[in-house]
C-alpha cells in the first residue's frame, strides 16, 4: 500500500472541492461543520459521522456551509500493482463511497493516530491505522441487518477483557476464541484491541503477567519456577527471558533486590 499524502484540515470559508478524475483513493472523514458532496447524480450530506471513501477514477464535487465550515481528516493512498496488500482493490471497490460510522468517536481515534504516524513519517504505522479505519467502514457495511455486536459493545467487551487479564493473567487466552465471541475475525479484533489500548493483545497479556510476577517476587517465597508455573509458563527460561526484557533485570535479581530492601 502506498501512502501519498494526508492531513487534518480546517477549511477556510471559501473552501470547495473538485477532485477531477481521482488518480488514487481518498479517505475523507469530516469531524466538524456541514456541507454537500456531489457524486454522479447523487447529493450527499457532509456531516460528522458520514465517512467517505472516494474511489480511484471517479470525480467528486463538494461545498460547505459558510456559516458552519468543515474540518476533516483525509488521506490519499493507492495499492501497488504486483505487491501483496492488507486490503485488495476488490475490497475497496466493494465499499460504498460513503457510509455512516456506527462508532464515530472510535473511528476518529484511529484517524488521529494515523495522521500522527504520518507526520512522524512512520509509514508502517500509517498503513496499520489506515487498514484499521477501512476495516471499520467494512464492518459497518457487513454488520448491517445481522446479529453482529455494535462497535460500542465491542469497546465494552475489550474493556471487560482488559480487566479480566489484569485480574487473571494466568489464564490461557485464545485470540481466535475471543474474536468469535463478538463476530469478528482474529486480525480485525487484534487491530481494534491495539487501537483501544495502545498495545497488541500479546504485549498487553505479557505486561499483565510481568506485573503479577513482580508482585509474587516481592511478597511471596515462591521459587521462580513456581511463579512461572502459576502464570501459565511451561518454560521457566522463557518466563525469565520475558521478565528481563520487560524490567531490565532477571527475576532472581529482582527478588534479591526486594529481599535486601526488606
Amino acid at each position: 500500500m502506498q501512502i501519498i499524502r494526508a492531513g487534518k484540515t480546517f477549511c477556510r470559508p471559501d473552501w470547495s472541492l473538485d477532485t477531477g478524475k481521482l488518480p488514487d483513493y481518498l479517505l475523507w472523514v469530516p469531524i466538524e461543520g456541514r456541507g454537500k458532496m456531489r457524486y454522479r447524480d447523487e447529493t450527499i450530506e457532509i456531516i460528522p459521522g458520514n465517512c467517505f471513501l472516494l474511489k480511484k477514477g471517479e470525480r467528486y464535487l463538494a461545498t460547505q456551509d459558510i456559516n458552519d465550515p468543515l474540518a476533516m481528516f483525509w488521506m490519499h493512498f493507492d495499492l501497488i500493482p504486483g505487491k501483496d496488500s492488507l486490503v485488495s482493490a476488490t475490497e475497496l471497490d466493494m465499499l460504498a463511497p460513503y457510509t455512516k460510522s456506527r462508532n464515530f468517536v472510535f473511528l476518529t481515534q484511529l484517524l488521529e493516530r494515523m495522521i500522527a504516524a504520518y507526520y512522524r513519517q512512520h509509514t508502517g504505522e500509517v498503513v496499520s491505522w489506515l487498514v484499521s479505519a477501512l476495516m471499520e467502514l467494512q464492518h459497518n457495511k457487513s454488520s448491517e441487518g445481522t446479529g453482529a455486536l455494535e462497535l460500542d459493545e465491542t469497546g465494552a467487551f475489550i474493556e471487560k477483557l482488559r480487566v479480566e487479564i489484569r485480574e487473571h493473567p494466568e489464564k490461557r487466552y485464545r485470540l481466535n476464541q475471543l474474536a468469535k465471541k463478538i463476530c469478528l475475525s482474529r486480525d480485525h479484533f487484534s487491530r481494534l484491541f491495539k487501537a483501544r489500548t495502545g498495545q497488541s493483545f500479546r504485549d498487553y497479556l505479557i505486561a499483565s503477567r510481568m506485573e503479577s510476577a513482580k508482585y509474587y517476587l516481592r511478597s511471596s517465597r515462591y521459587k521462580i519456577s513456581r511463579i512461572a508455573e502459576i502464570l501459565a509458563y511451561n518454560d521457566v527460561y522463557q518466563f525469565s527471558k520475558q521478565f528481563k526484557k520487560h524490567t531490565g533485570i532477571s527475576p532472581s535479581r529482582y527478588q534479591q533486590r526486594n529481599s535486601d530492601a526488606n
